[in-house]
């Protein structure tokens, strides 16, 4: 899966799980996900419930954001969004990757 933030594409691996992340880019927490601005590339853990994968890929998707529009969000501000985003989302019933595949 690919997801367009302006002007660029990103790829969508869940691939990983949350341990090979977290050795792969040197973390010393764990790493349900990760936004790789270099490779130009999100990381949802494969070893995570689907719900927790698609509020894994919304917290990504608002790292992306804040990395690429340079927002300066601290790390706790994309948490509090993530969720908000995530529960107005999932109250509407609407299932996050589909409305990706959709884009």
């Amino acid at each position: 899966m690919q997801i367009y933030i302006y002007p660029e594409y990103y790829d969508v691996c869940y691939d990983l799980t949350q341990e090979q992340i977290k050795s792969k880019y040197e973390k010393d927490y764990p790493c349900a996900g990760l936004f790789d601005s270099e490779e130009q590339r999100i990381y949802v853990a494969k070893d995570q419930s689907v719900t927790e994968q698609q509020s894994t890929l919304v917290h990504e998707i608002i790292e992306a954001l804040n990395f690429k529009y340079r927002v300066g969000l601290r790390e706790q501000q994309i948490v509090k969004l993530e969720r908000g985003i995530f529960n107005f989302l999932t109250d509407l019933g609407v299932n996050v990757p589909e409305i990706l595949d959709k884009a």
